[in-house]
């Protein structure tokens, strides 16, 4: 299938959708089940509970809350459930226009990067609608200290092949700037180009950040409207076609999920283009509360003649 159309829309809109399918993630952020209480209209709903840190209180609240809904259990780096899940939920349906809803504000990169993938090499004849939904959190609290960072490709969308050119290097900068500097290095990268938040923490990021953007032209510094992502993938997608000729590109979202989220669509129009993920200390907790605001990206797929099928289920 193909991305048709991508747009954003608002929580007004969002709760006046009856979905056919509705998919949450139960984790110990505190956010994690907010946009659950919402009075979201679904057919069905199924949630995703971590394994890990599971033995959080907020984690414990929050299973209270998403009560007796049909539940996979699974490690932040495993989908195969979810895959096995979408598979018969998409054979059962005689619908031809679904309309799935994805609450990806506590999902792990690679849960929402392979419903991405999968719709992407799905063969049907139904048109799918995708509504991933984030909740802005407030300034999070942390528990534990960082003790390093991990560099790794997010499966689906990185080609594990020698490069034979040049490393352009896209980073969306976060609140640790050492993932930065950390990436041009692993990297090597010949070209760095820097993404922000527009946000009220926009100087407080790009202050962590000074030793990088001191080392990037200017014209190489981009903001992007946190609660536009359409604008983003815009942004984003023009740059990447500007210089995919010349450059392997390597996105490396650091901050906002958003981000993350664009350069998915991105680089499901644009294959050559692959996507590292920068984990922190799992020793590190973040008690993400939600300051209520939502932010909403549709996307329209359809299958496209003459498309190639693979599967990944």
């Amino acid at each position: 299938m193909e991305v048709i159309k991508v747009n954003n829309i608002d929580i007004d809109e969002l709760k006046s959708i009856e979905f056919d399918l509705a998919i949450f993630a139960c984790g110990y952020e505190i956010r994690s089940s907010f946009l659950f209480q919402q009075n979201i209209n679904s057919v069905e709903a199924i949630c995703l509970k971590f394994l890990n840190h599971n033995e959080e209180k907020s984690f414990e609240k929050n299973a209270i809350i998403y009560g007796s809904i049909f539940t996979i259990e699974q490690k932040h780096d495993e989908n195969e459930q979810l895959i096995k899940y979408l598979n018969n939920y998409i054979d059962s349906q005689k619908t031809k226009n679904l309309k799935i809803l994805v609450d990806y504000s506590s999902m792990s990169r690679l849960w929402y990067s392979a419903i991405l993938f999968y719709f992407k090499y799905l063969k049907t004849d139904k048109s799918i609608s995708l509504y991933f939904s984030y909740s802005i959190p407030k300034k999070p609290k942390t528990i534990g200290k960082y003790k390093g960072i991990h560099f790794s490709p997010i499966e689906y969308f990185s080609r594990i092949s020698i490069p034979e050119k040049p490393t352009a290097l896209i980073v969306c900068l976060g609140d640790n700037a050492f993932q930065s500097i950390g990436l041009q290095n692993f990297f090597d990268a010949e070209k760095a180009i820097l993404f922000f938040a527009e946000s009220k923490y926009q100087e407080e990021i790009l202050s962590l950040n000074k030793s990088i953007i001191e080392k990037t032209p200017d014209k190489n510094l981009f903001g992007f409207p946190l609660r536009d992502t359409l604008y983003t993938k815009f942004i984003l997608e023009k740059i990447s076609k500007e210089i995919s000729n010349d450059y392997r590109i390597v996105i490396a979202p650091c901050g906002p999920k958003t981000f993350t989220l664009a350069s998915f669509i991105v680089a499901m129009s644009i294959e050559e283009i692959d996507i590292w993920r920068v984990s922190k200390s799992s020793q590190v907790v973040e008690l993400k509360e939600p300051n209520g605001e939502v932010i909403i990206t549709s996307i329209k797929m359809k299958t496209v003649t003459n498309n190639m099928y693979h599967s990944i289920g």
